[in-house]
């Protein structure tokens, strides 16, 4: 009876800790599969023998821990490229709750919005006469809306026009990151001037067809 007992627990540590290979004499790991895999539903990684592992969700892709470790779902946003936005050149007055023109179409995920503005004086400005301008970001070319995505940090890229040298006119750049989270499959993103405040008697300022001009967004994990 001592015998059968130790035997069977043998067998059934053997049994335990054995590899299995599938078209392959010598397995290397607890599970080695020499050919195709074909799965018809679910994959799951990580978990353990009380805790089932986790499947990730829609769009996410699997990414590799190291040696040893359970691999991990991450965003798909890893595998998406910088997209360029398509720029307005004509010319287009500083004033208050303005459509720009410049437009650029991203789809679901989380997104840095970056922004560059030459904006053009007639003349100097001064700090008695000056202009605080906000630009901003829209999903449509008719209002300011949100539709289709949410902002996830400052929704603003603001500036005082520059002093300058009288005779040459003005010339201010305006830069910065907008962060966005868009909802929808795709949605077209527009840059707008939100607002203007001014001081004393700013001179007259536009925007228009300018080398500086950019207008490009890069995914954000």
């Amino acid at each position: 009876m001592k015998k059968l007992t130790l035997l069977a627990f043998i067998a059934s540590s053997a049994f335990g800790y054995a590899q299995v290979g599938i078209n392959t004499p010598t397995p290397q790991k607890t599970l080695h599969v020499n050919g195709a895999v074909q799965l018809t539903n679910e994959l799951s990684v990580g978990g353990n023998a009380k805790t089932a592992g986790s499947a990730g969700t829609a769009g996410q892709i699997l990414s590799s821990n190291g040696p040893g470790a359970a691999p991990m779902w991450i965003s798909g946003n890893a595998l998406k490229s910088a997209v360029l936005g398509t720029l307005n050149n004509s010319s287009v007055t500083v004033t208050s709750n303005k459509l720009i023109g410049h437009s650029i179409k991203l789809t679901t995920g989380r997104w840095l919005i970056y922004v560059g503005e030459l904006l053009e004086s007639t003349d100097a400005s001064s700090s008695t006469d000056n202009m605080w301008t906000r630009l901003t970001i829209s999903s449509s070319n008719s209002a300011i809306s949100t539709t289709g995505f949410t902002l996830l940090g400052s929704k603003l890229v603001s500036g005082w026009l520059a002093p300058s040298i009288a005779s040459i006119g003005a010339y201010s750049m305006l830069t910065g990151v907008i962060p966005i989270n868009v909802t929808s499959p795709s949605v077209d993103i527009y840059l707008w001037i939100a607002n203007c405040d001014v001081v004393g008697t700013p001179p007259a300022t536009k925007v228009g067809n300018n080398g500086e001009n950019y207008f490009f967004a890069v995914p954000a994990n």
